[in-house]
């Protein structure tokens, strides 16, 4: 037997339905939001990872090697052992050397000692530390959230803590599954997440908002109907008021330093720029640059002259510059004899009259011109503006415009029509 339900339950139905519409449309959102504020605190921690156990350790390198270089330079230039153009070249490199700047223009929050401490700082090195460096990171960018939605997640939280302490469990299985779940159930918490708490809840509770078999009285449907509504209401509320925090959160690190980095580091890696990885790889080069230059340096000072070898890879650099900063000239001979060309069939079109400095061109007759509303001596590439009048070569126009101008300089239409009409040709055109 059919049951036939009263209105009041099909308008209770259907409110319930636009509801769970309304949540499932806004969930998709949060989880959208939160992903991408996601991403963006990972590449932006990898990027301060990268930054400070790559580049850091190795400008403390590049530092060493400075030093050890500069020290030796002063050496050079003290040596009997060297000539005095061995000295003198010892003596510019010295300066050259002292003037490198490791940073690039930067200005480092430590000093090189700090640095040296940090890196060597066996707790900088454990995973705890990272964990809790990061979350000091994006500690500033945070939504608080308002006293009444703290409430009902510590109220849904509190809820899933009782139901899945590992106390609670049965079995060694279960202990683990209710520790895993706790995990994430206490890391929803401390992000505010009532949509992954939520989600806990329907995925381990196996809470549905389906019809008891039993419910068959109009009045008991309706009553666990209003208590469905209130509860997908209360969830779509705090949705929303999640999803506001997320937009928030990911407009706060957009505008800031760190939102500024990891837009330059993601349109280095889109468009071919400098990137961390460049940057690092750039100063372990410095590195082993300097490093080479010690070497020699330390054999130079031993035997009073540079090894054979060394100066036949400074040979090669050079010649490879000077390959590298050449140019065939005769790549651009097929270019000329095109402007070439160009030029000539200028010259055969339009003629130069040197008294005005101007070009006309003798395809039209004067009377042609007058008709046409153009002067005899007007350039056909650049466009004049006296008294007004636009002027141009009307070989130049397309044959819908010309009409236009024809129609013009006849009388036929006005300056007002013919704008019009040149609005309607460009939206034909272009689109629009």
């Amino acid at each position: 037997m059919k049951v036939v339900k009263s209105p009041i339950i099909l308008q209770k139905e259907k409110e319930l339905k636009t509801l769970q519409k309304k949540q499932k449309k806004i969930l998709t959102q949060v989880k959208r939001f939160r992903t991408t504020l996601e991403n963006m605190q990972n590449d932006i921690t990898n990027i301060q990872r990268k930054t400070s156990s790559g580049i850091f350790m190795e400008l403390l390198d590049v530092k060493k090697r400075k030093d050890e270089v500069i020290e030796l330079l002063k050496q050079a230039q003290k040596s009997k052992k060297l000539s005095r153009a061995d000295r003198r070249e010892a003596k510019e490199m010295l300066k050259e050397i002292e003037e490198l700047d490791l940073l690039g223009g930067m200005e480092m929050p430590f000093s090189w000692e700090e640095l040296e401490d940090k890196i060597n700082n066996p707790k900088i090195k454990t995973d705890e530390f990272d964990r809790s460096r990061v979350q000091d990171m994006f500690k500033g960018f945070r939504v608080e959230l308002e006293k009444d939605e703290e409430k009902n997640i510590r109220k849904l939280y509190v809820q899933l803590a009782n139901r899945f302490h590992p106390d609670k469990a049965k079995t060694e299985t279960e202990r683990a599954t209710y520790h895993d779940v706790m995990q994430k159930i206490v890391a929803a918490k401390d992000r505010g997440d009532y949509a992954l708490l939520q989600s806990i809840e329907k995925e381990y509770t196996n809470s549905t908002l389906g019809m008891p078999v039993e419910a068959n009285e109009a009045s008991v449907v309706i009553d666990i109907l209003d208590e469905q509504i209130a509860k997908v209401r209360l969830e779509t509320q705090q949705l929303e008021r999640q999803l506001d925090r997320l937009k928030q959160e990911v407009a706060n690190l957009k505008a800031s330093e760190l939102g500024a980095i990891l837009k330059q580091e993601r349109e280095a890696q889109r468009w071919g720029g400098m990137t961390t990885d460049d940057a690092v790889e750039d100063v372990a080069d410095l590195t082993k640059q300097l490093t080479s230059l010690r070497d020699e340096l330390t054999y130079l000072l031993e035997h009073g002259e540079f090894r054979a070898e060394y100066l036949e890879e400074i040979k090669a650099e050079a010649a490879m510059m000077k390959e590298a900063f050449s140019f065939d000239f005769d790549l651009f001979d097929d270019e000329d004899e095109e402007e070439d060309e160009d030029d000539e069939r200028f010259n055969k079109e339009y003629k130069y009259e040197e008294k005005t400095g101007k070009f006309y061109t003798p395809d039209y007759t004067k009377q042609e011109l007058a008709q046409l509303n153009i002067s005899e001596y007007d350039d056909p590439f650049e466009a004049s503006f006296e008294n007004d009048d636009f002027h141009i070569d009307p070989s130049m126009l397309p044959p819908d415009i010309l009409e236009l101008q024809q129609k013009l300089a006849s009388g036929k239409m006005t300056q007002e029509e013919l704008i019009k009409e040149m609005q309607n040709l460009l939206k034909k055109r272009f689109g629009g």
